[in-house]
């Protein structure tokens, strides 16, 4: 009820050029009743859900976020779900990865955990990193390494909520850490509140969220920031339906994390974001390739809409420097 269909999703993040991420497949704090309680069963149903979705979404769909939050057990209380046999096997981990690579020979395998395990203060001896250690030895190597970054705590202890998991000088810590698994680092998931205030709580969310980016983005190991909320009013509530759209004081609706208002105006937080990507963060130059027909320019990673003059005509192409891909592109001209 509070997304629009996966299809119609992946139509419009095409048509926009937006890259999208899979999340996720195995999360045991919300598996559906149907499924089965013996754990030669489940592992079955897994590998079925995961062999389909491979058939339909593979070639449209590179991140593919397999476990998530396993090290949460808070959530499994405040959910009051009881966690599956399975959840409770040693293999829960490796099993799902290899049946992951099986299925998604190609994609980007991705693990996921939450804030405070995350960017503990413990770095190398947290349990999140230990997790990544044990994995490792057993031959798992996820593509990359998922963070969640919300910010999930009443207003007054917001700030020592901040100073202790997001500080600037632990933020690096945390990611020099990480970087040592030799996998990209994903802020998978960002909620930055506003709790519903007025002008003042939305100009705090904008300059904490300032901060937050620009220290992420200057990082060499961060692949990604996905903001988790785009529009307050749509947020997770528990066991709630289409009647707590909008209710902001029903579950996460209540910190009032999202970048545009349920009346879709936009927060100053979405105006900062704006300007950072589209003006601070955007190259515009020109150059000259001389004799050697090359020419080399230091820029920001994104897509490149290119003018050149060949032959006196004016010609128009798109590139798109990425991490991933090599960054050198070549133009034939007819």
């Amino acid at each position: 009820y509070r997304r629009p269909a996966p299809d119609l999703v992946l139509e419009y993040c095409e048509e926009k050029n937006i890259d999208v991420k899979a999340h996720c497949i195995v999360y045991d704090a919300f598996s559906p009743d149907w499924l089965p309680r013996e754990v030669p069963l489940i592992k079955k149903e897994y590998d079925k859900h995961m062999a389909e979705l491979s058939a339909r979404y593979s070639a449209r769909i590179d991140d593919w976020e397999i476990i998530n939050e396993t090290l949460n057990w808070e959530m499994y209380g405040y959910s009051r779900l009881k966690t599956s046999a399975f959840f409770q096997e040693a293999d829960y981990e490796t099993w799902s990865y290899f049946a992951a690579r099986r299925n998604f020979p190609i994609n980007n395998l991705l693990i996921n955990a939450g804030p405070c395990e995350a960017f503990s203060d413990r770095l190398t001896r947290s349990h999140y990193y230990y997790q990544l250690e044990s994995l490792a030895s057993k031959g798992v190597h996820y593509d990359g390494i998922g963070m969640q970054a919300h910010i999930f705590c009443d207003r007054k202890h917001e700030a020592d909520f901040i100073s202790k998991y997001y500080n600037p000088v632990k933020m690096y810590d945390v990611f020099d850490a990480y970087e040592k698994f030799g996998s990209p680092i994903q802020i998978s998931e960002l909620t930055i509140p506003s709790y519903n205030g007025g002008v003042e709580d939305e100009e705090v969310q904008a300059e904490e969220l300032k901060t937050l980016y620009s220290l992420w983005f200057a990082h060499r190991a961060t692949d990604s920031i996905v903001y988790w909320n785009l529009v307050d009013g749509y947020s997770y509530v528990p066991g709630g339906g289409k009647d707590t759209l909008g209710d902001l004081n029903a579950g996460e609706n209540i910190y009032g994390g999202g970048l545009i208002r349920f009346d879709m105006t936009p927060k100053p937080a979405f105006l900062m974001l704006r300007n950072l990507i589209k003006n601070e963060w955007y190259t515009e130059l020109d150059l000259n390739t001389g004799d050697c027909d090359r020419a080399k320019f230091k820029g920001f990673f994104g897509i490149y809409d290119l003018t050149y003059i060949y032959n006196g005509r004016e010609e128009h192409t798109e590139f798109h420097l990425d991490k991933r891909s090599d960054l050198e592109h070549i133009i034939v001209c007819d």
